[in-house]
């Protein structure tokens, strides 16, 4: 199996199994109090930039120093079947070993195709179309309680440039 097919797969299992299990599990870990141990979900805002780029952002009211990306993909969802349009994860070493440090994370918000020094690309970014998209992504926020794991997921709709919110409940 090639490289970014593994860590394609890999993504997609962390961003599957926390959910699933977390929403089946949460019920049994009340009674044990590691409630703190299951990852917070927020819903990630997506938006046209005034350069024409589609940005993905946390949302406001969520307070963090450092926004540290595990990873993000982009799906295509109105076509029948989920097409997976861009895709990346970090490493948390260095080619030299070393841990990534504050100043290797990339810049909040993201840009659509936008790689860094640790990236891996999983999915090369395809040219956006007209159309409906799902977000799902993971990151760790670090604030002054310390750092808290969060699963990250939205839809937007695309449209002749612009980006818009699309709510599905």
């Amino acid at each position: 199996m090639c490289r970014n097919a593994r860590w394609t797969l890999r993504l997609i299992i962390l961003t599957l199994a926390f959910p699933t299990f977390g929403g089946l599990l949460s019920g049994c870990l009340t009674c044990f109090g590691a409630c703190d141990a299951l990852p917070n979900a927020t819903k990630m805002v997506a938006y046209s930039g005034g350069d024409g780029a589609i940005y993905f952002n946390i949302p406001a009211g969520i307070n963090y120093r450092r926004a540290e990306l595990v990873g993000i993909t982009i799906h295509r969802v109105d076509v029948g079947h989920a097409i997976p349009y861009w895709g990346v994860s970090k490493r948390g070493y260095t080619d030299q070993g070393k841990p990534a440090s504050e100043g290797q994370d990339l810049p909040w918000p993201l840009r659509y195709g936008q790689t860094g020094p640790l990236t891996e690309i999983n999915s090369q970014p395809k040219a956006i179309e007209n159309g409906t998209y799902r977000i799902e992504g993971v990151v760790w926020l670090y604030s002054e309680k310390g750092k808290e794991f969060f699963d990250l997921f939205g839809h937007f709709r695309y449209e002749n440039g612009v980006v818009h919110d699309y709510s599905i409940d």
